[in-house]
């Protein structure tokens, strides 16, 4: 199968939130927002209570309120960041070209470069309805907009990932 595409800003950023997925150290989501609330509630209550207590609660829940607010910041500057790097200057972004065969995996952007990839240095599919991110073997990977397949190349897709018991997240 053999598809075209356009990858938009949008698209970059689901395939940072995907890769992130894989790697489920990194979802700090599930332990700095319990600790945000705890903090906010500490916050009130001394507050309400003395300003020295106040002070303690500030000093020790401050780091956790910058991660809070800035992590998210500091991720979409990076998703930016590669972005308009992948353009290379361009007004347009390139038309991206991904053929997935039997044996291996080529994806092409016009005009930079074309990589293959064969089946056995896949370490895992992440794919959701935004975007599909294939692991590769030595930190590479391949991604383009789910929608880019049709309902029959989605189904020969996930037809070869079962063959070569790749493994599969969300």
């Amino acid at each position: 199968m053999k598809f075209a595409y356009t990858m938009r800003f949008g698209d970059f950023k689901a395939a940072h939130r995907m890769l992130r997925r894989r790697n489920w150290f990194l979802r700090y989501d599930q332990v700095i927002w319990p600790f945000v609330l705890l903090a906010l509630v500490g916050l009130a209550i001394a507050t309400a209570y003395n300003a020295r207590l106040l002070r303690v609660v500030s000093t020790v829940y401050t780091f956790p309120l910058v991660f809070a607010i800035g992590l998210p910041i500091l991720r979409n500057l990076k998703a930016y960041l590669a972005y308009r790097d992948s353009r290379a200057g361009r007004e347009i972004p390139p038309e991206n070209t991904t053929e997935i065969t039997e044996t291996q995996i080529i994806d092409e952007t016009q005009g930079v470069c074309v990589l293959s990839y064969t089946w056995s240095n896949v370490l895992g599919i992440g794919q959701d309805e935004k975007i599909t991110l294939i692991a590769i073997l030595g930190g590479h990977f391949v991604y383009f907009p789910t929608a880019a397949l049709n309902a029959l190349q989605r189904e020969e897709f996930d037809g070869l990932a079962n063959r070569y018991q790749i493994r599969r997240w969300s």
